[in-house]
């Protein structure tokens, strides 16, 4: 996951920020068919991590003396497992 905020041209933000993030998660595959990992990673992962992303972006902001930057939330699309009925 990646987040960028401000340009690298001279323009009105105080600061450029990037973050990357990443996660490792473990699925147990008895539970959870292979064929539908990629689509959890792609579409449920990065719901899991983005709380995560927008605390560093408001930590780092407050530790290098700027005003807190908080980035909005976002409503990210998941994907469940098919029910069995």
């Amino acid at each position: 996951m990646q987040f960028r905020y401000g340009t690298e041209e001279k323009s009105d933000t105080p600061f450029l920020m990037r973050i990357e993030l990443s996660g490792e998660f473990e699925i147990d595959e008895n539970q959870f068919d292979k064929k539908y990992i990629n689509d959890w990673a792609m579409k449920n992962a990065p719901a899991i991590l983005f709380p995560f992303l927008r605390e560093q972006a408001y930590a780092l902001s407050i530790r290098c003396g700027f005003p807190p930057f908080i980035i909005p939330l976002i409503q990210l699309p998941s994907i469940q497992k098919p029910s069995s009925s």
